[in-house]
């Protein structure tokens, strides 16, 4: 497996739309982490799927404007966190509430983008995005995530 790390150079109403995505997922993550402590709280054993299916079937009107991998990432990174902290309490925290504009970053599956030459194209936005350099490896790409470092 390899990685690529390229920035991008997006528009105004392409920033907009990465933000929302960000908020999107950390808006899941937050959600999902509030009923998983319900649940766990009420005596019972959530897990990732159950707390899924509630949050797709009460997501608001607005989460529809980005990809539906938004929402569903931040659910998968958070039964990934809880998966970590129960197999090994003294390494992992238990996970805790997102922040905004800390660590924002979003994932795509490969169905979900599309790369040719430098330019990346991602479901829901209407315009590419720029890549500041084309890929460097050839093979297969699983998936994309976007992150915000340093404001880029």
């Amino acid at each position: 497996m390899q990685t690529h790390k390229i920035e991008i150079k997006p528009n105004n109403k392409q920033t907009t739309f990465l933000l929302k995505s960000c908020g999107t997922r950390r808006f899941s993550y937050n959600m999902a982490l509030d009923l998983w402590n319900k649940e766990y709280l009420a005596g019972n054993k959530p897990n990732m799927l159950s707390v899924k299916k509630i949050i797709n079937a009460t997501k608001p009107k607005w989460a529809y404007d980005v990809s539906k991998c938004c929402v569903d990432c931040g659910v998968m990174d958070l039964g990934k966190g809880f998966n970590n902290y129960f197999k090994n309490p003294k390494h992992f925290k238990h996970p805790t509430f997102k922040r905004k504009g800390e660590k924002d970053s979003f994932r795509l599956d490969n169905e979900k983008f599309h790369i040719t030459g430098n330019k990346l194209k991602i479901a829901k936005m209407k315009t590419p995005l720029k890549l500041t350099e084309e890929l460097r490896f050839e093979g297969k790409m699983m998936n994309c995530t976007i992150s915000r470092r340093a404001n880029k």
